[in-house]
């Protein structure tokens, strides 16, 4: 029925009806087609700029990294100009003699030294760079473990090593004075820590001795001398110049000075608990090696107790924890 009546209702449709329906639909697709290719050129347009943008994005990556290389060999340059520079300053300097050339420093307003181009000759026979230096700590960034602080200085641990395990650090390395004698105190240290690392055998740092005060010294000698006094130059001749103030002693006088010591607590090889024991007890092991005991043979009368000056010897029951392990220690040595 429904295919009956469109029938009828074209059949109702007059030609001149017929085309202006077609000339309508004719039209709506015209405008859609242009609409649709308005579109596409505009997409078209977006895809030649985002084209012509990452051009220019690689051509200013080009030139920041042509920048870079060049900055870098002007630098490269610059720091070669100064090395030239310092060697044929020292080359000026006299180094087969005892003298070095230093440049004079003011403070700026912050505090910092800088330099004025004004040089002093001083006299030297040993020259010591004990100024903290700065460090370069790139090479543990991103160390798994590894502690750094904003100073680019490294955390360590009593053992001197950082949170990664097998690195070490010391001196200039780590939170502490920046001085020749905290460095060489620290690789001394830290030279033992890494021995034991190595070797699977953790060093363990002995227990400091006793204080041994004047009270606990036994001395059959006495030493009555009075301090040396170490001479110093005048006032005037201390701001004009550069001389030390205190001159020091003479070879004499350190040799003196060396002799007044007691050595508290510390042998010195004196040989005399070594000639008091009756029971040959006293092993000399040579000289600077000091002595040894022989635990089987002594009495414990404390003849060489009374005998030492120093209060190196100390007496101690025979089940004293100390006593047992030197005991230990000398079976495992046999």
């Amino acid at each position: 029925n429904r295919l009956m009546d469109a029938e009828k209702k074209i059949s109702a449709l007059q030609p001149q009806a017929i085309m202006a329906e077609v000339q309508r639909m004719e039209s709506v697709f015209d405008f859609i087609k242009e609409d649709l290719e308005g579109q596409i050129e505009d997409i078209q347009k977006d895809m030649d700029d985002a084209e012509d943008l990452a051009e220019e994005t690689e051509d200013l990556a080009k030139e920041i990294e042509d920048e870079a290389a060049e900055a870098q060999k002007e630098l490269r340059d610059s720091v070669y100009e100064m090395e030239k520079e310092m060697q044929a300053r020292f080359k000026e300097m006299d180094t087969d003699s005892t003298t070095i050339t230093i440049e004079r420093m003011k403070l700026d307003k912050d505090g910092r030294p800088q330099p004025t181009g004004e040089f002093d000759t001083l006299e030297a026979d040993s020259l010591i760079l004990a100024l903290g230096q700065d460090i370069d700590s790139d090479l543990l960034k991103g160390a798994p473990g590894v502690d750094l602080k904003e100073d680019g200085t490294v955390v360590v641990d009593d053992s001197f090593m950082t949170g990664y395990p097998g690195i070490f650090a010391g001196g200039d390395m780590v939170p502490d004075e920046r001085s020749i004698t905290f460095a060489v105190g620290h690789g001394k240290k830290a030279a033992r820590y890494i021995n034991g690392y190595l070797t699977g055998k953790s060093y363990v740092p002995p227990d400091k001795h006793p204080l041994v005060e004047y009270e606990k010294l036994q001395l059959w000698y006495k030493t009555d001398a009075n301090v040396s006094v170490q001479p110093t130059i005048e006032m005037q001749q201390r701001v004009s110049g550069f001389d030390e103030v205190i001159t020091g002693l003479t070879e004499e006088q350190a040799v003196f000075e060396a002799q007044r010591c007691y050595s508290c607590g510390n042998c010195f090889e004196c040989d005399g608990c070594f000639g008091a024991c009756p029971e040959n007890a006293v092993i000399k092991l040579g000289k600077g090696k000091r002595y040894k005991y022989n635990y089987d043979l002594c009495v414990g009368c404390r003849a060489c107790f009374l005998q030492c000056p120093c209060h190196a010897i100390e007496m101690a029951p025979a089940d004293d924890p100390r006593i047992l392990a030197l005991r230990n220690k000398e079976r495992e040595t046999v």
